[in-house]
């Protein structure tokens, strides 16, 4: 008998009722679409990939919430700041405390 692995969770993600407006959004972040059939979309940037649904639940939307790892966190700010998306919907977070929100 072999010894399977898990190689990967690709999460789902609430992207409201307006899936298009989310993919531009993501796709001015850097990430790529990989697959799309109306009620959702696979995207992907570098090795990090997820799903986005379109979903009109307000509840699953507010309280759904990951942990995203990024090698140099004040760049992906910067990135980020270029295009004006560093909202208070981002909460990135430093080791030693420092905050953009």
């Amino acid at each position: 008998m072999g010894n399977p692995t898990f190689e990967s969770v690709t999460p789902l993600i609430p992207a409201g009722p307006d899936l298009q407006s989310a993919l531009d959004l993501y796709q001015r972040m850097g990430f790529s679409i990989e697959w799309h059939d109306g009620n959702g979309a696979g995207v992907k940037r570098g090795s990090v990939c997820f799903n986005l649904v379109r979903n009109d639940n307000r509840e699953w939307a507010s309280n759904a919430s990951f942990s995203v790892a990024v090698s140099d966190l004040q760049s992906l700010h910067e990135e980020f700041a270029i295009f004006g998306q560093t909202s208070a919907r981002w909460s990135l977070s430093l080791g030693d405390g420092l905050s953009f929100t």
